[in-house]
């Protein structure tokens, strides 16, 4: 941070922003009761970084004018959790405009799941030199054209897309510069039955030739068939580090990792991946030596590992470049849940974790031929069970 004062008057009851004194450089308004931005004048001219998130703010100016006048200098803006909609009534023409500095904005959770919006992307071409952008993908929420226009824009958090059910492969496309894209869904537990991200299109990730930090993490109803569509596209990016922790609901049933799942990966010059919490129980024994030689973090961690082949220290002998490996906390879902996790389950949802197994067993590209037969008599009783 640069030279000057760092004011923090977050969870004050605050209805109204206080005046800053001209040398403030930093000034946390968050947790407070604001209806609207700090009006004009009582924000410094200097000011370089502002938190006004957790408030009650609805819009960006009540006279329809370009906010932040005297704040043309802003560095970091955070407006996460009001109550600003993703309209073109709100983000209407010339928001930005005086936010030309301006690298990192935060605007996520401010929309409702269950209303449709419409992001107006020609409002965000202003924001010409934006770094990071934390944002909601609700229902119907597409990102258009215009940020191709954002050739700084090389971080990207999106909140809220659960409640799309499906995430299309055109999601990102005109993200073409994103190194890091975080869509886990920490936050959205509140309405996991009724909302939850279900399918990842093959495709999604691919036309993201940078990306080098992808987290898909805490989807619970995503599962292994979202983890293969997305490590499929994989070796189109330049990935480094690759995170799908808790993508399965704590109560269903364990499952197999399989070779084809992390195949891809072996095309990639993966450095970190991160499958905590999947139900895991099994893996094939050849899925551990297509992982990449590139790889230095293996976090395994919360599954439920049973002793087998793959199991061995002389199987990981290929991985030269392995430093951390992290297979703690096995079997744990024997003891505990969390507080929310029946939110997670109905009779059709156990079964989905089979039916995924039984989706992936059909391709035997990566199989070894000797495990042919014992592999489709696994299918055949796996199908029995689900009929």
């Amino acid at each position: 941070m640069t030279d000057g004062i760092s004011a923090d008057c977050s969870n004050l009851g605050l209805l109204n922003s206080p005046f800053f004194m001209k040398n403030v450089i930093s000034a946390n308004l968050s947790f407070n009761f604001l209806t609207s931005l700090p009006d004009e004048g009582l924000l410094p001219a200097g000011l370089k970084f502002l938190d006004l998130s957790s408030n009650k703010i609805s819009n960006f100016s009540h006279d329809g004018l370009p906010p932040f006048t005297t704040s043309t200098t802003l560095l970091s803006l955070n407006l996460s959790n009001n109550y600003i909609s993703l309209d073109s009534k709100t983000y209407f023409k010339g928001v930005f405009k005086n936010l030309f500095d301006l690298k990192i904005l935060d605007i996520f959770n401010n929309s409702y799941e269950i209303i449709s919006y419409y992001c107006p992307d020609e409002v965000f071409v202003d924001l010409i030199s934006l770094e990071s952008l934390s944002i909601d993908g609700v229902k119907n929420v597409t990102f258009g054209r215009r940020f191709a226009h954002l050739h700084n824009l090389t971080s990207l958090k999106v909140a809220g897309l659960a409640a799309r059910g499906t995430i299309q492969k055109d999601m990102f496309q005109h993200f073409p510069f994103i190194r890091f894209l975080d869509f886990s869904s920490r936050t959205e537990w509140r309405n996991i039955e009724h909302f939850a991200v279900l399918i990842i299109e093959q495709g999604t990730i691919k036309n993201l030739p940078h990306l080098e930090v992808l987290d898909i993490s805490y989807n619970r109803r995503l599962g292994l068939c979202g983890f293969r569509n997305v490590s499929y596209d994989l070796p189109f990016t330049s990935i480094k580090i690759f995170k799908a922790q808790y993508i399965a609901c704590e109560r269903s049933g364990s499952s197999w990792l399989l070779t084809s799942d992390v195949s891809p990966l072996n095309k990639t010059q993966l450095l970190e991946l991160y499958i905590d919490g999947n139900n895991l129980d099994k893996t094939e024994t050849s899925a551990v030596y297509l992982l990449p030689r590139s790889l230095h973090v293996l976090s395994i961690t919360d599954n439920r590992w049973v002793i087998d082949d793959y199991a061995y220290f002389d199987n990981l002998l290929n991985l030269v470049n392995l430093t951390t490996v992290d297979v703690s906390f096995q079997n744990m879902h024997q003891m505990s849940h969390s507080h929310n996790s029946y939110r997670c389950n109905n009779e059709y949802l156990l079964l989905n974790p089979m039916k995924c197994l039984c989706y992936r067993l059909q391709d035997k590209r990566f199989l070894n031929l000797n495990k042919k037969n014992r592999l489709l008599s696994n299918r055949k009783f796996l199908r029995s069970t689900i009929s």
